[in-house]
């Protein structure tokens, strides 16, 4: 009963007073952001199987690379995500091109996404092309939090959401992206993306092998509203760590389930390193206590993004820097239990590579919190709670 009424609180923040958050305070945080500057032919090969950071100077904008995609597609373009933001010329303009190519040229063109209000153009050529996945009366509080896009034979994994905040070097969330072209995964994954398009999401634990599949070395799958699939996988990939586990979190709120792994990882003698963002860091800086719990053991290694002007948005595991686990899946309460996501595990080299060295440039951006908390941090320890189910 006092998870439910949590839950509620936590939805009325998040439908009164996230809105706010984002555009005062992420607002000013970003004001100091370099505007985006277009690359006008994104040298793509450069990306196929390859993790590329929208962080790093030089490499292609993930916008850019799906507009120059989208010219060229001539079957299929399904695209999943939490919103759109078409505020800025860039992501009408890729609108604009997914309408011509539906109504031109016969092109299967579907997006699957989780808020509309006035982040989503409202002509009515773009409404024939949405579908707005509507949760209510499902006994899930669930997020459509997938991101993935499929161009024909091309699958895209993203980190962010489908805007210019996420998509380009310059973006205030860092974010990055994975291209496979792969005519199979794509098959495997737009199967998925139909499915949730007509609904078979909703089904629960029903579903978790129908949203499953495996090919050249690549395990992609979706999880079902209202299961902890991603969950089990990581459960399954943290047994098999014997030296080291690299994460990325945009949060620093994790669920139980998460910290008894870490725990259970760190009682083995793995060394794991944390990186994370200042969520409340204004003035101060605030992790929940049980983050404090695991730094007691100093195989345990916290970092604290320290970049007022960009935000991290990847979450990934690297396990043993052999295996790495890249989802849309935050480790907080309701991404874990209540939300659709995505995930895809790989064992290339060049990508684990690629993850191995994103995760070094960001931590060359951290600092290390103290270890013991502060007052302020002491009097804010009631309110873990709340943020591990509602972020």
């Amino acid at each position: 009963m006092i998870r439910y009424i949590i839950f509620l609180i936590a939805s009325c923040i998040k439908t009164y007073i996230s809105p706010l958050f984002k555009s005062v305070i992420i607002g000013k945080l970003g004001s100091n952001k370099q505007p985006y500057i277009k690359s006008d032919n994104p040298n793509i090969t450069q990306c196929i199987n390859r993790y590329t950071r929208s962080f790093s100077p030089n490499t292609p904008n993930l916008i850019d690379v799906i507009s120059s995609l989208v010219k060229n597609c001539s079957k299929r373009v399904y695209i999943s995500t939490l919103y759109i933001e078409d505020a800025t010329q860039e992501i009408k303009d890729v609108l604009n091109l997914l309408t011509n190519k539906k109504l031109s040229n016969g092109v299967d063109v579907k997006i699957i996404f989780q808020e509309n209000s006035d982040k989503c153009s409202s002509t009515e050529n773009e409404k024939n092309i949405y579908t707005k996945l509507d949760f209510k009366g499902y006994n899930h509080y669930s997020n459509y939090h997938t991101k993935t896009i499929i161009v024909d034979d091309y699958v895209i994994y993203f980190g962010g959401n489908f805007g210019i905040s996420y998509m380009c070097n310059n973006s205030f969330f860092y974010s990055g992206y994975i291209i496979q072209h792969n005519h199979k995964l794509a098959n495997i994954e737009s199967t998925f993306f139909l499915n949730n398009y007509n609904g078979d999401i909703y089904n629960g634990d029903k579903m978790i092998e129908k949203y499953t599949g495996d090919t050249d070395g690549i395990h992609v799958s979706i999880k079902p509203a209202g299961t902890t699939a991603i969950l089990d996988q990581m459960k399954t990939l943290f047994n098999t760590a014997t030296k080291s586990i690299r994460i990325s979190s945009n949060t620093p709120y994790i669920c139980e389930e998460i910290f008894d792994l870490l725990r259970n990882a760190l009682n083995k003698g793995i060394t794991i390193e944390f990186v994370t963002n200042n969520v409340f860091g204004i003035s101060f800086y605030y992790l929940p206590h049980y983050m404090y719990e695991l730094m007691k053991n100093n195989k345990f290694k916290c970092y604290i993004f320290d970049d007022k002007n960009h935000f991290i948005h990847e979450k990934y595991c690297v396990i043993d820097d052999k295996t790495v686990l890249y989802t849309s899946q935050n480790l907080s309460y309701s991404s874990v239990h209540r939300d659709i996501e995505f995930s895809v595990v790989m064992n290339n080299s060049s990508i684990i590579g690629d993850f191995i060295d994103a995760h070094n440039d960001m931590i060359k951006n951290c600092y290390e919190p103290n270890k013991e908390p502060n007052i302020i941090q002491k009097v804010c320890f009631s309110f873990d709670l709340f943020c591990s189910v509602s972020f």
